[in-house]
């Protein structure tokens, strides 16, 4: 048996992918396709401690937004 795994964060055509599965996160937008929901993805913001007492604990979003973060983006690829 041979498994090809594919990560992407695109959105593709499962058929003419050949794509047998595909594990989303996010809404399902209407379709044809059949699936079943598995469990839930939890998004969370952390810090070390050592970095928030040099850097200060922000106390809102907009505190966050002005620390130096490494970030997750979840935004996905348009077709064209």
């Amino acid at each position: 048996m041979v498994i090809d795994l594919t990560l992407s964060d695109e959105i593709s055509d499962l058929y003419l992918d050949l794509t047998d599965i595909a594990f989303r996160v996010g809404k399902l937008p209407d379709s044809a396709l059949m699936a079943r929901r598995i469990g839930r993805a939890r998004r969370r913001s952390l810090a070390a401690p050592d970095r928030l007492a040099h850097n200060g604990t922000p106390q809102t979003p907009e505190g966050l937004a002005r620390h130096n973060c490494l970030g997750f983006n979840f935004r996905r690829a348009n077709r064209v």
